[in-house]
């Protein structure tokens, strides 16, 4: 569904990506985990499309997306960005209507189909109660959750989210990640997260890609990551792996700074 091929990307004076190959198929979730400065925001964002002066070639269903239009793309794809900041106040309900721009004319209101995916989106994310209310007035997690609805109203194949829960309490943390594991699974996406959160990508995540210094360091499954005691070097600590036989979980327990 995606190819990224020998992908380079550079900033002045500084490589950040460098040959990174990597597909992605459908009804999978996969998390991005790697250090600050790893190359994870970059990576993402030429997935997106938001990014296009690097070297290589990204394909959407063998298509390059550099010919695709941004409203075609936006079918396929739909990103969510670390943090989205509104001054203007628009309803929760108005913000999710936002994902519907690809589908619409240039100069047409919304259609019966709009609508439906829009009612549809609220309630698969959970979000219904919250239609009415004002964006910038909900709490962080909240937010989160309704960009997630207005991804989905885009109907795409495909979720990108850059650190979707990153400043989330607990409860909130483990809720999107429930959400999108399910959104992969039910709906057949790809879904695509960077995450500093370790021990939510174990436990959710089909698949996990390290990536240090540019490179991938590791493409295989959680159980398989924890296993290859991988973490300790790429993020330079000590640590130690425990498994929770009970509920069947790991956890990567950062215990001090590597010497």
């Amino acid at each position: 569904m995606i190819e990224a091929r020998d992908i380079v990307f550079d900033y002045p004076g500084n490589r950040v990506l460098e040959n990174i190959t990597v597909r992605f198929g459908e009804a999978q979730f996969t998390t991005i985990l790697g250090p600050n400065g790893a190359g994870k925001s970059t990576l993402i964002k030429i997935l997106a499309g938001i990014m296009a002066n690097y070297q290589g070639v990204v394909r959407y269903q063998g298509t390059n997306i550099k010919d695709l239009s941004r409203r075609e793309l936006a079918k396929i794809a739909a990103y969510i960005p670390q943090e989205v900041h509104l001054s203007f106040p628009f309803s929760v309900k108005e913000i999710v209507q936002m994902g519907r721009h690809p589908y619409q004319p240039f100069f047409g209101g919304e259609s019966e189909k709009d609508a439906s995916a829009v009612e549809a989106a609220l309630e698969t994310i959970g979000c219904e109660n919250l239609k009415n209310r004002i964006f910038y007035e909900l709490s962080g997690g909240e937010k989160q959750l309704v960009l997630v609805a207005s991804a989905l109203a885009q109907e795409p194949s495909v979720l990108l989210l850059d650190e979707p829960a990153a400043a989330l309490d607990i409860y909130h943390q483990i809720r999107i990640y429930h959400i999108l594991r399910q959104l992969a699974r039910e709906k057949n996406l790809i879904v695509i997260v960077i995450t500093h959160q370790i021990n939510q990508a174990l436990n959710n995540a089909d698949r996990i890609i390290l990536l240090d210094q540019g490179k991938i360091s590791l493409d295989a499954t959680p159980g398989e990551v924890i296993e290859s005691d991988i973490l300790k070097s790429v993020f330079h600590v000590k640590g130690e792996n425990v498994f929770q036989d009970k509920r069947k979980r790991w956890y990567f327990i950062a215990q001090d700074i590597a010497d």
